[in-house]
């Protein structure tokens, strides 16, 4: 009687090991279908930039190393790079990955990344602008909370969830770059490494901030002509609906940016050369 109350324990035993076993695998394999079902649902496509304007003279390289002139109409594709001449303006439209970026005077930026999700508020972007020189000014759309808008330069990497902004790269003789962020509306978290030092500041409407030195107000002259540059953007762009707009919070990370220096505001007033140009 013993001997076959121990084998009726062994087989359930048994029962009950293949039984949570069975479900374990039925869970690990809803699981996987359901990522692979949310992968598919979030597939990345390229993107693209659409020329809307250009003000002077103009020229994009594919990478290749040959410039080509750049023309309204003209659609650039991830990996171009765009570079205006003194007294020279280009509006891009990025359609999913911006709205709108404007190239000012004599700078230089090249469309690293620009892939996208679905459409529309539900959306997910990676938008990915490196200005190696010059001014950028942007109008950027409230993005999903997966989304990411980054904006590199010379010394760090900026990432933006939507407001108006500039930033200006300034090459120094010491071979150093100086980097100026504003906000033109909204409010930016900034946070860099200054000489190995972290150091982070709060950039309100209206604030500019170039790594090293203190937070300083935007001369008002300045803070209007980059207002009437994103104006003159979103109208080029066909996008008049998008400005005004809510301004949410935006954090931007810088790092490093070792042996930049201040020079009295010099990164806007590079933006104010561009207004020149204008």
């Amino acid at each position: 009687l013993n001997l076959v109350l121990l084998q009726k324990v062994k087989r359930m035993k048994t029962m009950k090991l293949n039984g949570n076993f069975t479900g374990k695998l039925f869970a690990c394999v809803t699981a996987l279908a359901l990522t692979s079902l949310l992968a598919e649902a979030q597939t990345f496509q390229p993107g693209n930039a659409k020329v809307t304007s250009v003000r002077g003279s103009a020229k994009y390289s594919t990478g290749s190393g040959v410039w080509v002139p750049l023309k309204t109409g003209t659609t650039l594709k991830q990996g171009a790079v765009v570079q205006t001449a003194t007294e020279s303006i280009v509006d891009l439209d990025l359609g999913e990955n911006g709205p709108g970026v404007r190239v000012t005077p004599s700078s230089t930026v090249a469309l690293e990344k620009l892939i996208y999700a679905g459409q529309g508020a539900n959306g997910v972007i990676e938008t990915r602008l490196d200005v190696k020189d010059g001014t950028i000014i942007g109008n950027v759309k409230k993005l999903a909370k997966a989304s990411k808008y980054e904006i590199k330069t010379p010394n760090g990497v900026a990432g933006i969830r939507g407001t108006d902004y500039a930033v200006s790269v300034k090459r120094l003789p010491n071979g150093t770059f100086e980097i100026t962020f504003t906000s033109v509306d909204g409010t930016l978290v900034v946070a860099a490494l200054v000489n190995t030092n972290p150091q982070t500041v709060v950039l309100n409407t209206g604030d500019s901030w170039t790594p090293g030195s203190d937070v300083l107000r935007t001369p008002e002259q300045l803070l209007a002509f980059y207002r009437n540059q994103i104006r003159q953007l979103v109208a080029a762009i066909g996008n008049l609906n998008l400005f005004p707009f809510p301004k949410p919070r935006v954090v931007i990370c810088v790092s490093p940016t070792h042996g930049t220096k201040h020079h009295g505001g010099g990164g806007g007033g590079g933006g104010g050369g561009g207004g020149g140009g204008s």
